[in-house]
């Protein structure tokens, strides 16, 4: 008689929220906790609290081949306090633009949604709005140009800040 298989030595624990891919009557994802994965790690040398036994000891092997690891980890972070958004917006001024996304909600996915750019600066609260502002794409620079302002578009966007 062969032997019966080996038993997994991984524990799985059910991750916090479920994942929306999974088909309905199917169990959601499980998270394998005695792997490490690099986002966690990542928040272990953040100083995070999103982290397990086994993202530790690779974190620290880890820094102990590169001592300054941590630090790296902490001025990268930097880079990544800033929200960068555009979006499609609607405005009595451009008729056209209306029409266009109205054809396409009609016949095409994904559905579009416009709004005005006094919605898509809301996007931006908490933030500081980097200048010029939320502004339509064309004219969105941190400088001057030779060419003077271009035309306005239908994409407005912004640059937001962590304080």
């Amino acid at each position: 008689m062969p032997a019966a298989p080996p038993q997994s030595q991984h524990k799985l624990q059910k991750p916090p929220v479920t994942d929306s891919s999974s088909a309905p009557g199917q169990n959601p994802p499980m998270l394998d906790i005695s792997v490490p994965h690099s986002a966690r790690i990542w928040n272990y040398w953040l100083g995070g609290k999103d982290n397990y036994p086994v993202d530790r000891e690779i974190g620290d092997q880890i820094r102990q081949l590169h001592p300054g690891i941590g630090d790296h980890a902490r001025a990268d972070r930097v880079f990544r306090s800033h929200l960068v958004l555009s979006h499609t917006i609607t405005s009595p001024a451009m008729p056209d633009v209306d029409a266009a996304v109205a054809f396409w909600n009609e016949h095409g996915t994904p559905k579009l949604t416009q709004r005005t750019p006094e919605q898509i600066a809301r996007f931006f609260d908490g933030l500081e709005l980097v200048e010029p502002g939320v502004v339509s794409c064309s004219r969105w620079r941190p400088e001057a140009t030779p060419w003077g302002e271009p035309d306005e578009v239908a994409m407005f966007g912004g640059v937001g800040r962590k304080p």
